[in-house]
């Protein structure tokens, strides 16, 4: 209860009090052991770090094995949230996906939405937006169904929704989900911080994009001052530096292109997105690498750039692509 209520000192309190007193077996809510219900409360909300969050939520998957567990939906979701943390999408949804297989009843709603929310930014990040987008709209449409809206725990549903939005280029919608859900967390600081970051990161870079520096600038730094009391954040410092690298770079306007593109120049960039090496974008154009290699340093040229993750950045805040 302490942890849902965002109190991280009084739930640790406990946690460590509930580790001294010596009991066997079962407890009575049917988890399998004392040391289980410990690993399943710190895998659950993450106060201790991302590698302690998929470390917790392993030890509980063993202690809990069987997906008869009452517990067994929540230990697979919180594995699969520390997974995405981690920077392993693939390992993510296999956990996120099981997880959602073992909730399929009516007594678990509140988890069947986190779950879907968490699988929404997955999908997103995996480039799935039409998955992304009905994950996120399911689980928002469930909040709703059920009244939610304003327990902390389901804004996960509207900053999935933003996420996948602001990746879409559908800013204003974007925006107005992100800020809400951020609003509701806001009331409650303790509560565990990935949402939050997430939330944030998606609205700076919602913000950014739209041209509003000020406010890109001002979550920014909210996300930074959160990330400062929590050092062990797997991908999210990564993230952050990502987005205040937009920031630092000069504001895109029309007709400050050192030059315009050419034709086979924009083809590259639309490439630039992908996965493809040099020598694949080479063989998609039908042009030789040394060709790509050049057409990109000119793409860097004109667009003062000088990475492919800030060209993709750079022209899609100027609506090249």
């Amino acid at each position: 209860m302490y942890a849902l209520s965002g109190q991280r000192d009084e739930s640790e309190r406990f946690l460590v009090l509930v580790e001294s007193i010596p009991y066997e077996g079962p407890l009575p809510d049917g988890t399998a052991s004392v040391e289980a219900g410990v690993a399943i409360i710190r895998a659950s909300f993450g106060y201790d770090g991302v590698r302690s969050t998929v470390e917790a939520a392993r030890r509980a998957a063993a202690l809990e094995p069987g997906p008869t567990s009452p517990r067994a939906g929540l230990v697979r979701f919180a594995l699969g949230a520390g997974l995405y943390l981690s920077g392993d999408p693939a390992g993510a949804r296999n956990a996120l996906e099981e997880a959602l297989g073992l909730t399929t009843g009516a007594d678990q709603p509140l988890l069947r939405i986190v779950i879907q929310s968490f699988l929404s930014v997955v999908a997103a990040e995996e480039g799935h937006l039409e998955e992304a987008e009905s994950r996120a709209r399911e689980a928002g449409a469930l909040v709703d169904r059920l009244r939610l809206s304003s327990v902390p725990q389901a804004t996960l549903a509207p900053i999935a929704l933003g996420f996948v939005l602001a990746e879409r280029g559908e800013l204003e919608e974007a925006e107005t989900a992100l800020e809400g859900a951020l609003s509701v967390r806001r009331e409650l600081p303790g509560l565990s911080p990935w949402p939050t970051l997430i939330g944030l990161l998606a609205l700076a870079s919602a913000r950014l994009t739209r041209g509003d520096r000020g406010g890109g600038r001002a979550v920014l730094t909210e996300a930074r001052t959160m990330l400062e009391r929590y050092p062990d954040a797997g991908i999210l410092p990564e993230l952050l530096e990502r987005q205040e690298r937009k920031l630092r770079r000069r504001k895109p306007r029309e007709g400050q292109l050192d030059g315009e593109l050419t034709q086979r120049e924009l083809d590259v960039l639309r490439l630039l997105g992908s996965e493809f090496s040099t020598r694949q974008m080479a063989q998609s154009l039908y042009v030789a690498p040394s060709t790509v290699r050049t057409q990109i340093k000119s793409i860097y040229r004109k667009l003062g750039v000088s990475s492919r993750d800030e060209a993709v950045e750079e022209a899609h805040a100027r609506g090249l692509i």
